[in-house]
């Protein structure tokens, strides 16, 4: 979308905050800067030699809901597309921490997510993982890390909710698996390649679908 963010540096610890519409050039209704869908964020974080820490509070509105229509990939039920088309709020709160032993690393992290459907009712998503990394392996700025847990899923709705879609009560999605092993390699100040593995346990929150692993390699260009 459009919008502005900025960066506030106070030693330590830095505020991060931002504000973008998704169709703020847009005349319609529910639309324009202000009237139609956002997103607003503030992060707090503290970096130090022994540890970096952030929390995160964001509110965000989307005429559209927040499915997998919209590239979310959130609320798939048995197949079928959960909230399509029903406009939704959605408040979502972080927090990350990482801890730093010489040349190892240990940290974690866990996002909350309680969504209003506007006349429909609540749904509740949680996300969660943990990190491991081993810095400067076989050469200054290189990096082994793992990182795994459990990608957005649906966790709980309300009774309302569940009702109106004819699921039971409280219903929530399966709980997908994904650990990533990677090996980031700098080459030089500028370049670094970073191939990695990706195994993920009932893709789609469906315990239906198949494990699967990826194989995936990035190459970074730091200016």
């Amino acid at each position: 979308g459009t919008g502005a963010g900025a960066i506030v540096g106070l030693g330590p610890v830095s505020l991060d905050f931002g504000y973008a519409a998704s169709n703020a050039g847009s005349p319609n209704l529910g639309s324009g800067l202000f009237n139609g869908g956002y997103g607003a964020i503030a992060q707090i974080t503290y970096l130090s030699d022994f540890v970096d820490a952030a929390v995160m509070y964001s509110n965000s509105y989307d005429g559209n809901g927040f499915t997998s229509d919209n590239g979310y990939l959130l609320g798939d039920f048995s197949g079928g597309n959960l909230f399509a088309d029903s406009a939704s709020i959605a408040n979502i709160y972080g927090a990350q921490v990482n801890f730093k032993f010489g040349i190892f690393e240990v940290g974690g992290g866990g996002m909350y997510m309680p969504v209003r459907v506007l006349g429909e009712g609540d749904y509740d998503v949680w996300s969660y993982q943990g990190t491991v990394a081993v810095r400067d392996l076989l050469g200054d700025g290189n990096m082994l890390g793992l990182v795994a847990g459990v990608p957005p899923r649906i966790a709980g709705t309300s009774p309302g909710l569940a009702g109106n879609l004819g699921l039971p009560h409280s219903a929530r999605q399966d709980a997908s698996f994904l650990a990533e092993l990677f090996y980031l390699f700098r080459i030089n100040d500028n370049i670094s390649i970073t191939p990695g593995l990706v195994y993920i346990a009932d893709p789609g929150n469906n315990n239906d679908n198949d494990d699967t692993f990826v194989g995936a390699i990035r190459t970074t260009f730091t200016f």
